[in-house]
């Protein structure tokens, strides 16, 4: 076994690794354009609303490690468009939303269904489909580019461990010059 077949990959697996991470991207960037557009139809029919925390749903989760973590998921009081109370709890929950009961927060309710809430900020509307889109535009940009001779270090794609790839050329004024 020589050294240069040690670091070879075979051209297949290559092919079978970019099919991988482009089906993954593809994945990964559907689930966020997706939430994404969920986010705009919401916002386009969404009032905006300033509401009064009434009380917190708090939700304690742990992880294999035995990690703990909380998350938070207000209730709220507000008024609608055409003055009506509302009592409604926001659709997600968050770390970041440990409110204190009577605390005011903007809200933004759909008035065609007045108990559909969301607290009005970027991390409950936009965040999740940001980061999903992202990540699946990189992998799938990563499946898309990778080169099909990554790790072959004969430089020609091909499969052949025969020893140390040739010399590279360089020209200088149409003359071949090895280095």
């Amino acid at each position: 076994m020589n050294y240069y077949s040690l670091k070879k990959v075979k051209p297949s697996r290559i092919r079978a690794a970019r099919w991988v991470l482009a089906a993954t991207g593809l994945v990964f960037l559907a689930i966020g354009v997706s939430q994404l557009y969920g986010a705009h139809q919401f916002t386009r029919v969404a009032l905006p609303a300033q509401a009064v925390v009434q009380s917190v749903e708090r939700k304690i989760s742990s992880d294999r490690e035995g990690e703990t973590s909380v998350t938070y998921r207000p209730t709220v009081t507000y008024r609608d468009a055409f003055g009506a109370t509302r009592t409604a709890r926001t659709l997600m929950s968050s770390s970041g939303y440990d409110y204190p009961v009577g605390a005011e927060i903007a809200v933004l309710y759909d008035q065609d269904d007045p108990t559909t809430v969301r607290v009005d900020g970027f991390l409950s509307l936009w965040l999740f489909g940001t980061v999903f889109a992202a990540v699946g535009a990189l992998l799938l940009a990563l499946g898309a580019y990778m080169k099909p001779s990554m790790g072959d270090q004969s430089g020609d794609g091909g499969d052949d461990a025969d020893g140390p790839p040739a010399p590279k050329t360089k020209r200088w004024n149409n003359t071949v010059r090895r280095r």
